[in-house]
């Protein structure tokens, strides 16, 4: 059984941004990778202000092979169920979501052991942790990283040792994509539609090709996505004509309510990025938060100055994060103004901070 001083399960954004800069301890560190070329999260591909800001403090510059065709400096908004229509500055860049997880995979160092495949057992050994890999190899860890996004293992593992349920609120991110055939704009567009998702969809154009997606309540949720889908494209804001779709994606997504929806771990047990419920309840990015809570663990980690006291860890790294949750609980009160039907059409009808065409 191999050794190591930190596990860590998920090589996203929070997985591979740990291992990079926790690598720097001197600490012996495993990375678990289990997404594949078949197994993708859906996500819009879009890197937001804010993880443009972490990246940049990270001294951190985007390689030119992750960005794709067309960048986009707008957002066309859409509401459904009034079918007004506005336009706003935004400044996203477009880019490949695997290429980018790759590339933030390629800057972690040979000192690192990753390993591609998923964790599919977990549990408490005298001082530390064993875990099974899928192909049957084991390992033991004193430090484990839960960086495994919304449908976390890790989580679920702590909270049934501490015999608490998880009641943070779950939906489906369903995600198609779509031959674009010559079509133009909207190149980004983010939909509102109460009947089908409490949740805006949002729509994109990649190299060629165009992709629609959503969040949507677990019960019945593919019946919701085709329902809004077939909705926007007679209304004419979906572009793709009922065309079959190329590929299809789905996974569970949190979305963070309270502060207790928040589980950062403890024990010996730590979590980043969503599996900690680190994500916009408003937009549901989360790249900005997983990029910045695996520098914030690694920054607690620091703090001991290569020692694993993972009492001071948690308390530290538990410090350094009060800002994140701070920033999400106010999303959440965005969320409510910009999801309330009478707010949004004030908003709509009005024009405030849209662009004049």
């Amino acid at each position: 059984m191999r050794d190591f001083d930190i596990a860590i399960i998920g090589a996203g954004p929070a997985g591979a941004t740990f291992a990079r800069l926790a690598s720097k301890t001197g600490l012996s560190v495993f990375l678990a990778d289990g997404q594949s070329e078949i197994s993708r999260k859906p996500c819009g591909g879009l890197l937001a202000p804010d993880a443009q800001n972490v990246l940049a403090g990270m001294k951190l510059t985007l390689p030119k092979e992750i960005l794709v065709d067309p960048q986009i400096f707008s957002v066309k908004v859409y509401d459904a169920k009034t079918r007004l229509t506005r336009l706003y500055p935004r400044r996203y860049l477009n880019m490949d979501r695997l290429r980018f997880d790759r590339w933030l995979i390629s800057l972690i160092p040979d000192t690192v052991e990753v390993r591609t495949g998923r964790v599919t057992r977990i549990e408490r050994q005298n001082k530390g942790f064993g875990l099974t890999l899928g192909n049957g190899d084991s390992l033991f860890c004193r430090a484990l990283v839960g960086a495994d996004g919304g449908n976390s293992g890790v989580r679920k593992f702590l909270l049934s040792e501490s015999g608490k349920r998880d009641k943070i609120k779950r939906y489906i991110a369903i995600q198609q994509w779509f031959s674009d055939d010559g079509r133009s704009e909207p190149f980004y567009s983010c939909i509102f539609d109460g009947e089908t998702s409490p949740s805006c969809s949002w729509s994109a154009y990649k190299d060629g090709l165009i992709m629609f997606g959503g969040c949507f309540p677990q019960k019945n949720c593919r019946e919701s996505f085709e329902r809004q889908k077939s909705k926007l494209i007679a209304d004419g804001i979906l572009p793709i004509d009922g065309e079959k779709a190329l590929k299809t994606e789905a996974c569970l997504i949190c979305s963070p309510k309270k502060q207790s929806d928040f589980l950062i771990g403890g024990d010996g047990a730590f979590l980043i990025g969503e599996a900690a419920g680190f994500v916009s309840p408003s937009s549901y990015e989360g790249i900005s938060y997983a990029l910045d809570s695996g520098r914030l663990l690694a920054e607690a980690f620091e703090h001991t100055g290569g020692r694993l006291d993972l009492h001071r860890i948690a308390d530290t790294y538990e410090k350094l994060v009060s800002g994140i949750r701070r920033k999400l609980i106010l999303k959440e009160i965005k969320r409510r103004v910009i999801f309330s039907q009478h707010t949004r059409n004030l908003i709509l009808r009005t024009g405030i901070a849209s662009l004049k065409i």
